[in-house]
């Protein structure tokens, strides 16, 4: 709820959302994010796996989009982790909207 309307407050007038990896891989495929922003804690796969298919995978449009991910874990090796996978920006739960703003200027 924070993050819809959070970035409906910054003026972006298309949002779509995903329940799975599945659902968000076909959003990414189809439609072309500007920016995703996403938990860390995916199904069936993990935030860092669908990171990697996205940079990587021959279908990925745009495997430069900035990616935004959030999770519970503020330990070094986790933040070395989201790094080493090209993760733009990192969010340590329980965010906030200033949080999230900071977060999304640094990658636009």
């Amino acid at each position: 709820m924070v993050i819809r309307q959070t970035l409906k407050e910054m003026g972006c007038l298309r949002i779509k959302e995903a329940l799975n990896v599945n659902e968000t891989w076909a959003g990414v495929v189809i439609s072309q994010p500007d920016i995703i922003i996403g938990d860390w804690e995916m199904q069936p796969s993990n935030g860092l796996e669908f990171t990697r298919k996205i940079r990587r995978h021959p279908k990925s449009l745009n495997p430069i989009v900035p990616i935004i991910r959030m999770t519970g874990h503020s330990k070094l090796d986790r933040v070395i982790e989201a790094k080493d996978s090209r993760i733009n920006e990192y969010v340590i739960k329980p965010l906030s909207a200033k949080s999230l703003i900071v977060r999304i200027q640094s990658v636009i």
